[in-house]
């Protein structure tokens, strides 16, 4: 076409060339970026993200500053790539099992990516430091899965209802748009009809009762209670969900999202192993908290029934759906 132009072939050649050598540049920076120290990659990684969200200055919208994440005791990151320690020798469930540990995601599921961190690895680490600081405890656990597999989620609920009566955690880590979002938060069910149980007073007499079966919200919140405190984490509280695992496990069950990996700061505390060993502790300490609680009482967690607090319930699960 006479008003068309075409760039000599020579030029058009070292355009092309340009263009390549710039990609393979930009290539060899994320290969570095991935290969280095979580430490360090998070570091430089949460500089730039957080530069970017609040121009330089550290404001958030409006002017606000983002209050500061409160870090945990001195911890050392994990060299990038080393493979995370085999606790699986050490967690076959010595006796009734007392908990159910559900770490999330595995296989072809690799959960959250984030600052070259898989979900799928931090979380089954943590699961199996959970397993074996209960069983310190004294604590029978299992594990919906020890290896780095797939479990369906149904397989998941069917593994926890083979043991009736035990406490059901399902481990996570979060994530959000905003990199600035961060903290732990527990996510329960609490179903709308009424729970009946009859147990023997003082006197020996047998008594019955209807009540809200809020077993899960009690132990929800020692979770996300114990796990801010110990690891200096925000505690973002319990909420109402309609997770599968939260419906279809029965009470107590929890699916806990112990951390935001979108977010660079923690993202750079679950890479340490020595902080994951502290929030395994915390979870522990958590669990045996709620199994000593509801040992004590057998009304642990559940409360009288209210028909119109059922009727605000529903309401509520069904705004959810």
């Amino acid at each position: 076409m006479g008003g068309d132009r075409i760039l000599p072939r020579p030029l058009a050649l070292l355009i092309l060339l340009a263009v390549g050598l710039a990609g393979v540049g930009m290539w060899m920076q994320v290969r570095a970026l991935v290969n280095e120290e979580p430490s360090a990659r998070v570091g430089s990684v949460e500089r730039s993200v957080l530069e970017g969200v609040t121009g330089g200055g550290g404001a958030g919208v409006g002017g606000a500053r983002e209050e500061p994440v409160v870090s945990s005791p001195s911890v050392a990151s994990i060299p990038g790539g080393e493979p995370y320690p085999d606790h699986s020798d050490r967690v076959r469930p010595q006796g009734p099992v007392r908990v159910v540990i559900d770490p999330g995601h595995g296989g072809a599921d690799g959960g959250m990516v984030a600052f070259g961190l898989l979900e799928k690895e931090l979380v089954l680490d943590l699961g199996l430091r959970v397993a074996v600081a209960l069983r310190g405890r004294g604590i029978s656990a299992a594990l919906t899965r020890e290896t780095d597999r797939w479990v369906y989620l149904e397989d998941r609920a069917s593994f926890a209802r083979e043991h009736p009566g035990a406490v059901f955690v399902s481990i996570h880590l979060n994530r959000y748009s905003s990199p600035r979002v961060r903290g732990v938060e527990a996510f329960v069910h609490t179903p709308a009809q009424a729970l009946e149980l009859e147990w023997k007073d003082d006197e020996g007499r047998r008594v019955t009762g209807r009540f809200h079966d809020e077993r899960s919200r009690e132990l929800g919140e020692l979770l996300s209670r114990r796990i801010a405190e110990r690891c200096g984490l925000r505690n973002r509280g319990v909420k109402e969900s309609r997770l599968f695992l939260a419906r279809q496990v029965p009470a107590p069950s929890v699916v806990l999202e112990c951390a935001y990996l979108s977010n660079p700061m923690e993202a750079r505390l679950v890479a340490s192993a020595d902080f994951r060993q502290e929030m395994a502790a915390a979870i522990a300490e958590a669990i045996e908290d709620y199994l000593v609680k509801s040992a004590d009482d057998v009304k642990f967690g559940l409360v009288p029934w209210d028909e119109s607090r059922s009727r605000r319930r529903s309401d509520l699960i069904r705004a959810d759906r």
